[in-house]
């Protein structure tokens, strides 16, 4: 299904999961997504915006105008581009394998 993003903005779109497997010994592969986990968005500036939440699957969407955002709690820095649509895959932890 395809949506109409508001004038001036983008979307973003993605993730959350913990690493399952690999690490120092092993190469990294699996990962288990986090469902219903709130994500923090904020501007570039540090300003909040409004938190998004994963869903059952562990995936969240969001629109927000054009600009730079930090987010999830690593505060992984995002482009949000007029009218495309970015992926993030975030990392939220790491199950100690080796």
């Amino acid at each position: 299904m395809e949506v109409k993003l508001p004038e001036g903005s983008g979307a973003l779109v993605g993730i959350c999961y913990v690493q399952s497997y690999g690490g120092k010994l092993k190469p990294a592969g699996g990962f288990h997504a986090v469902p219903m986990l709130e994500v923090p968005v904020t501007s570039a500036a540090g300003k909040p915006v409004t938190p998004v939440q994963t869903d059952t699957a562990g995936y969240f969407a969001i629109s927000l105008p054009a600009g730079s955002y930090l987010v999830g709690n690593q505060r992984v820095e995002v482009k949000v581009d007029n009218g495309k649509t970015s992926f993030i895959p975030l990392r939220v932890g790491k199950r100690m394998v080796d």
